[in-house]
């Protein structure tokens, strides 16, 4: 303990410090009535003289006990009087959001969503008592032993009745994290704690802050003008409906985030639940357990999953190369190992043309990026990128333009077909579903990865099956070679003869084929004549 600091304050033992702050310290506790350990934040008593720091003392603890939630740290105790200002919590064992990102590096996107989303769920409780947070960010989300996410810190939140405890125009909050209004000295609404979640998913998912400089002034600004790279740019594991997300609760308006953070939360599970996550707590609990070494085997097992259904889409021979290339390619991102996805990758690259591993851009792409950033749901500009890629044989900005598009709902069953167009096999017309969402004859529709094949699963019949929109070869019998997957030759279509004109069926019902053309003008002739001595009769000549 450090000098001069008493071990014991009211009921609790002290018995070590956990964190210093420049306005408290927080200790591990004992409650010596109960034997349970709690987290002991004692203000500093410099900071406990200053009249204004009370009553944001006071009303933290009015809030935060005020709020019970799994998500959200439960206060158990305080005392506000003379010499002794302190909060009891329940004690988060696990550390901070922001120790867990700074030892892991990016989180895999099915664990930064989960987290997301817990943090939503906890402010959702709080939005629901007109308490705005304010505050959001990694320092402020806890972690408990078993796993649980604890939204943190309600000191400088704002509620419906309050006005702020700081003078007028004061800016409140961590630049990097604030919202537009807060950057700008606007009034915020709970909307505001949605946009900082969106930069804490963001971090989490490309690992760095998008807003961060080091300096204050310029954070502001960025968070004020800037829009950050798109996810699927920064890294090309993160699903772009992820990306789209993530957007959303970045959007500079308000009005363009969801309306509240259950809806967010309530879109996080959805997402989840498309990416195959059916038990994001306990993925979460695996990540923590396993670190670095489970986000590898997670890897290792998508990327094989992916490889399988690239095989199975050559075997099949009638997906496009974009399909084809791009099942493979993910196969190879996440897995690095894998020499067999990197060789058919490379091979079908090679073959088709396309660039992989870098991305040329040409200004008029540039420009094009530039205007999306401020309109990123115009499907024209979304379309015109996205087939100049195609032209440049830029594979990642082609595939990241289809998949955005694909999320956007298009009702023109032109611009439906144009985007079908991108990835269709050559020769083969694409189609268009109803509802804006398209399909491709030929091809395959790119639902996220399957889980990974188990180890020993039942043989299937030697037969062909429907996958995904295309009929897929099913695997031999156990025993039997495997054919080798080779690339099909793409299809060229040339213009033939022209049809021949249908047949016509007679009155008696005998098919007859076209009249000739010397046919034709004879029996004009002979009509002319006829006509002409009818005519030599009737006037006596």
């Amino acid at each position: 303990m450090p000098e001069g600091l008493p071990r014991r304050i009211g009921a609790y033992e002290l018995q070590r410090v956990i964190a210093r702050g420049g306005m408290a310290t927080v200790f591990l506790a004992v409650a010596t009535g109960s034997g349970r350990q709690v987290a002991f934040k004692r203000i500093l008593p410099q900071i406990a003289s200053d009249p204004e720091f009370v009553a944001r003392f006071r009303h933290e603890v009015q809030i935060h006990a005020s709020l019970h939630h799994l998500n959200i740290l439960a206060v158990l105790d305080f005392a506000a009087g003379p010499g002794d200002y302190y909060i009891v919590m329940e004690l988060a064992e696990g550390g901070t959001l922001r120790e867990l990102v700074d030892g892991q590096g990016p989180f895999l996107p099915e664990v930064g969503l989960f987290v997301a989303g817990e943090v939503l769920r906890g402010l959702a409780c709080a939005h629901a008592s007109g308490i705005v947070h304010r505050d959001v960010k990694p320092h402020n989300v806890l972690i408990t032993a078993s796993g649980d996410l604890k939204v943190a810190d309600f000191g400088i939140s704002k509620t419906e009745q309050m006005t702020r405890l700081t003078a007028t125009g004061a800016l409140i909050g961590t630049p990097a994290y604030m919202s537009p209004e807060q950057a700008t000295l606007a009034d915020v609404d709970s909307r505001t704690d949605l946009f900082s979640t969106g930069v804490m998913l963001y971090e989490m998912l490309a690992g760095a802050n998008p807003f961060n400089t080091g300096n204050p002034v310029t954070s502001l600004r960025m968070v004020a003008e800037h829009h950050p790279r798109p996810l699927s740019e920064v890294d090309l594991r993160i699903p772009v409906p992820c990306e789209l997300l993530v957007e959303r609760l970045l959007a500079k308006s308000r009005d363009d985030r969801p309306a509240t953070a259950g809806a967010a939360a309530a879109a996080i599970d959805a997402l989840l639940a498309s990416m195959g996550v059916k038990q994001p707590r306990a993925l979460f609990a695996d990540f923590l357990r396993g670190g670095d070494v489970f986000v590898a085997r997670f890897r290792r097992e998508r990327g094989r999953a992916h490889l399988e259904r690239g095989k199975a889409l050559l075997a099949a021979g009638q997906a496009s190369d974009e399909l084809v290339l791009w099942e493979l390619h993910c196969a190879q991102v996440l897995n690095r190992e894998d020499q067999e996805a990197r060789r058919l990758a490379g091979e079908l690259a090679a073959r088709s043309g396309y660039a992989v591993d870098h991305a040329p851009v040409s200004e008029r792409a540039k420009e094009l990026e530039r205007k999306l950033a401020v309109d990123p749901g115009n499907v024209s500009l979304l379309l015109q990128l996205a087939k100049l890629h195609k032209m440049q044989r830029c594979f990642p900005g082609l595939m990241r333009g289809f998949f955005r598009l694909r999320q956007i709902p298009i009702a023109d069953p032109y611009l439906q077909g144009q985007v079908a167009a991108l990835v269709a096999r050559a020769g083969v017309p694409g189609v268009a579903e109803g509802g804006g969402a398209v399909a491709v004859r030929g091809a395959v529709e790119l639902p996220p990865p399957a889980p990974a094949p188990a180890a020993a699963t039942t043989p299937l019949r030697a037969s062909r099956l429907r996958q995904d929109g295309v009929t897929v070869a099913t695997p031999p019998r156990p025993g039997a070679p495997a054919p080798a997957p080779r690339f099909p030759e793409p299809r060229r279509v040339s213009p033939g003869p022209p049809a021949p004109e249908p047949a016509r069926v007679s009155s008696g019902g005998v098919a007859a084929g076209p009249v000739p053309l010397g046919f034709r003008i004879g029996f004009a002739l002979a009509a002319l004549l006829f006509l002409a001595g009818l005519l030599r009769l009737l006037t006596g000549g």
